[in-house]
């Protein structure tokens, strides 16, 4: 009965562990995938976005604010070529990059695009070749839509 009652306490902490290791796996690589390279504006309170180390992320949520800095822009090729299904802005984006999501083939949902008001202009190339982007909602105050940005006009 002993030789019973250990097995089973070994078993209860081999799936213990591995329970834990799991979830610690899930946590970590959730929180990786979500983490930006970026570079510090010329004013030292924003950041522009460069991008990501993951091409393969089914969501890009970006953030108001990384590490105490303003996120206000996305650097031009930032997401190309990436394999997300959607994005999130927050409403303090200013200013997208050429190409910033062109390529990005899968990419069907843009959220948070209408709530950003201080941005002026879709950049040349901005949504190229995002076949599943049927549709998305532009800020009030658009200016200009530049070449090849389709799916947005």
């Amino acid at each position: 009965m002993k030789k019973i009652l250990k097995f089973f306490g070994i078993l209860a902490l081999v799936v213990a562990i591995l329970f834990a290791g799991l979830v610690a796996f899930y946590v970590i690589d959730t929180v990786v995938l979500q983490k930006f390279t970026y570079v510090v504006n010329g004013d030292q309170e924003t950041c522009t976005i460069t991008g990501t180390k993951y091409k393969n992320t089914l969501s890009i949520d970006i953030p108001e604010e990384i590490d105490g800095y303003t996120v206000t822009k996305i650097a031009s090729g930032a997401f190309q070529g990436h394999n997300c299904w959607t994005v999130f802005l927050p409403e303090t984006i200013e200013y997208i990059g050429e190409g910033a999501f062109a390529d990005c083939k899968q990419l069907g949902a843009v959220h948070g695009l209408e709530d950003c008001t201080k941005l002026k202009e879709i950049q040349n190339k901005t949504f190229m070749h995002c076949y599943e982007l049927y549709e998305i909602q532009l800020p009030e105050g658009i200016e200009r839509i530049g070449d090849h940005a389709d799916n947005i006009a």
